[in-house]
């Protein structure tokens, strides 16, 4: 979804050679799931999810930098480009800052492997490696859409504030969520 939005946004500013870099990407990942479905064959591992996410952040930065340079009025400007670029990448940046902070309040490293991610909780909840898959993706096109559609409606501080305190409520109510169920199925024991 980063790729893909951030393509669609260069091929619109008429960036091709940013748009191919990021629809390159996104047609890799199209490919690699084919083999990546129950049972899997392959799995991407920690250099090809460090590669798709250090190229992310590469085209995200030029997103920005482009944004800043560009004149209002000018075709496909962004007011508040920064946050929208956090909307963008609001599940992975969120979950990893969120999932570091957890661990240095409890005095663990803050690498170390544990199921403290979005993805971990939904699945705990009882949703199918699918099922998370399809609500992450939801979500996030949701951040992505909110973001886009209001870049120019709102200053860029209220924007992100607004950005931050959403993905806290759907995490929090997640976690809370999880607990519960965790606990009706310790009192059915």
């Amino acid at each position: 979804l980063i790729c893909g939005t951030l393509g669609c946004w260069f091929f619109y500013v008429g960036r091709i050679e940013f748009a191919i870099v990021a629809f390159t990407i996104v047609g890799a990942i199209i490919a690699f799931l084919k083999y990546n479905y129950s049972p899997a064959r392959i799995f991407m591992g920690d250099s090809g999810s460090l590669l798709v996410g250090t190229a992310s952040v590469i085209l995200v930065i030029k997103f920005i930098d482009m944004n800043y340079f560009m004149e209002v009025g000018q075709k496909g400007k962004i007011m508040a480009s920064p946050v929208v670029a956090i909307g963008i990448m609001i599940l992975p940046l969120y979950d990893t800052i969120r999932v570091f902070i957890t661990r240095a309040l409890r005095g663990q490293s803050p690498l170390h492997a544990d199921r403290r991610h979005i993805h971990h909780l939904l699945i705990d909840y009882g949703f199918s490696h699918m099922q998370a898959t399809g609500i992450l993706v939801s979500v996030n096109v949701f951040f992505i859409l909110l973001v886009f559609s209001l870049h120019q409606a709102l200053e860029m501080h209220w924007m992100l504030g607004m950005v931050v305190l959403l993905a806290s409520a759907l995490t929090f109510w997640l976690h809370k969520a999880v607990l519960r169920k965790k606990q009706k199925k310790l009192a059915l024991r």
